[in-house]
């Protein structure tokens, strides 16, 4: 789902129907108490963050080859 959707309350209802969801959040998203998204190092493996508002959610970047950068989320894998 789009960027656009990932607001916490999305997020939340999401979480609270127990459903899986991949979305995109944007660069300039608070997480990990105070940090910009773009300004993390994120493994190509996916890296734990913590989502100011929602909690623990998994990260991935993904460079596109003319440089475009989307950050995609899901939620912990034991949840």
């Amino acid at each position: 789902m789009d960027a656009w959707y990932s607001s916490l309350d999305n997020l939340k209802s999401i979480r609270s129907h127990g459903w899986v969801r991949v979305t995109t959040l944007r660069k300039n998203r608070i997480v990990n108490h105070n940090k910009q998204l773009n300004k993390l190092d994120i493994s190509e493996e996916g890296t734990l963050i913590h989502l100011r508002g929602y909690g623990w959610v998994t990260v991935f970047k993904f460079t596109a080859k003319n440089g475009r950068i989307d950050y995609m989320v899901t939620r912990v894998s034991h949840q």
